[in-house]
């Protein structure tokens, strides 16, 4: 829906720099000797980055895979007589390009420098980081340039763990706008086109085939027409979704994006075919029958990596009819047969639009996500006591429906479990200081009386609020300290709900969104205190 009431589009296109060689005197060594002849852009441009993260210091660098899979990126990149020299990762001499790289970090702090690279900053994005629609509305893009090069890092186990990301060249680049768009002097778009149903302003493939999008801000029209689409979308799903679950009922793979995947992101994925170099990660119709275990009667459990290589292990309740549907489905497969071998993810991407209103798995998520986030605020606005609530038990309310949220979507986050739990420790220490602060203050109070009462009562009713907001920090770090509550916020949940209960409890939303969020949702202010998604 994005840019359907656009006629003109006007975008310099994305800002695309080019590679500064390094100089003549610093070079890679193999043990002690320079590699012979000069290393093309692409392979120095992958030791600098190399460098970059010996200097930082980089856990990743120790790991084997990490080192191999770069290795071997690497001499792709070589000449053949490069490749004959250059034979054992382990005889790579960085220092000469650490060295380089520490100087030019000493030489960028500067005051003067970073002025500099603050004023070059702002021109680019001021003729890259706009577009002008209809030859009026200037609107702000989220990101105004291509991805730098760089080293994939994602999860330890993914097998491109490593590998090396190639600089992003013009010849990469489609651009979507109406006018003229000159490419950079050192190459050209690999495509010009203008299609007014597409949001975004130009998208690129790198070279591990992961396709980036660059789109308008976040509080842009095109932003807001694209976030109401979706979310009315999924509130048309939830006003049809019992006559929509009876049409498939018999359709199994169905039944686990709605059922069992309720709403997990990692299920409710459709699933395509990978490539050999891909993670080993599935969807719904690539499950095989190693994921499933068949418990008592109406459950099932199931284990597998789903999106981004999240593991998902977890014990569902099914319907009887499905139960026995899966039992008879892997009765004869082996443990690496797929439990949905006659669909396709095609067949069951048809099936949903089929269904209307051009209906995804992204659009069962949505809906399931805002559905259950709905439910939970108002179920536990009954369960609290009917005493006065303060603001603090108010947002510990909002955020414990939250982080339910991101645990029933598997949201995970990678998380350094050491410093977690000694930020976890701190924050512990600081509410029993509070707390022996707060005993203090209610033994002086029984001695005070008129002003200095009233000043005592303010310090105590201060202090029991600041105590209510640490536990509930301590909660959230304790309780989802592997999961990202931010996710399902940005992706899944309709804002409406939120600004409805925050009006019901006379919460300010600035309590609950930062200012980003705020200025991409402003559209949902008009919704009542009454809304229900």
């Amino acid at each position: 829906m994005p840019l359907q009431q656009v006629r003109r589009l006007e975008y310099a296109g994305p800002y695309v720099p080019k590679y500064k060689p390094l100089p003549s005197t610093v070079k890679l060594l193999y043990g002690t000797a320079p590699v012979v002849g000069k290393l093309s852009d692409d392979a120095e441009e992958a030791v600098v980055n190399y460098g970059r993260l010996l200097e930082a210091k980089n856990k990743h660098i120790r790991k084997r895979t990490f080192n191999q899979n770069f290795f071997n990126d690497f001499r792709a990149l070589l000449t053949p007589r490069q490749r004959d020299q250059i034979r054992e990762f382990r005889k790579l001499n960085f220092g000469q390009i650490t060295v380089h790289l520490r100087r030019l970090k000493e030489a960028s702090s500067t005051p003067a420098e970073k002025k500099k690279r603050k004023e070059t900053n702002d021109q680019l994005k001021q003729r890259h980081g706009v577009c002008k629609k209809n030859g009026k509305v200037v609107e702000e893009l989220g990101v105004w340039m291509v991805e730098p090069s760089g080293i994939f890092i994602g999860r330890p186990d993914n097998p491109r763990h490593g590998r090396i990301k190639l600089r992003i060249r013009p010849s990469d680049v489609v651009v979507n706008c109406s006018g003229a768009c000159p490419p950079p002097p050192w190459g050209n778009w690999k495509a010009q086109i203008f299609d007014p149903s597409q949001a975004w302003v130009a998208k690129y493939t790198n070279n591990l085939k992961a396709i980036k999008y660059i789109f308008p801000g976040i509080d842009s029209s095109v932003r807001k027409h694209s976030d109401v689409a979706k979310f009315e979308v999924a509130q048309s799903l939830g006003r049809r979704i019992a006559g929509v679950r009876k049409t498939y009922e018999k359709l199994i793979a169905m039944r686990l994006i709605d059922n069992l995947g309720s709403p997990s992101t990692s299920l409710t994925e459709i699933g395509n075919e990978k490539g050999p170099d891909a993670a080993d990660t599935v969807g719904c119709t690539t499950l095989r029958k190693e994921h499933i275990s068949l418990k008592s009667r109406h459950k099932v459990c199931l284990d597998f990596k789903g999106k981004d290589s999240i593991r998902l292990k977890k014990e569902f309740e099914i319907s009887l009819p499905v139960f026995n549907a899966i039992s008879r489905n892997i009765r004869r497969k082996r443990e690496r047969d797929q439990v949905f071998d006659l669909i396709q993810a095609q067949t069951v991407n048809k099936y949903l639009k089929d269904l209307g209103d051009n209906y995804s798995a992204k659009v069962f998520r949505t809906f399931n996500a805002s559905k259950t986030f709905d439910d939970k605020l108002h179920m536990q606005k009954m369960r609290t006591p009917k005493k006065k609530l303060t603001i603090a038990d108010k947002l510990f309310i909002y955020k414990k429906a939250n982080l339910a949220i991101a645990k029933l979507c598997n949201h995970q986050k990678t998380v350094n479990t050491k410093l977690a739990m000694r930020a976890l420790g701190g924050q512990k220490l600081n509410r029993q200081k509070k707390q022996d602060k707060l005993r203090i203050l209610k033994e002086k109070l029984k001695g005070k009386v008129g002003i200095q009462k009233l000043l005592c009562q303010r310090q105590i009713s201060k202090l029991e609020e600041n105590i209510k907001e640490l536990e509930t920090r301590i909660y959230l770090k304790d309780e989802g300290m592997e999961y990202a509550l931010g996710t399902s916020q940005a992706n899944y949940l309709d804002p409406r709900i939120t600004v409805a209960w925050c009006k019901r409890n006379k919460v300010p939303l600035e309590k609950v969104w930062s200012a980003n969020q705020r200025k991409k949702y402003v559209w949902a202010n008009k919704a009542t205190s009454q809304f229900r998604f």
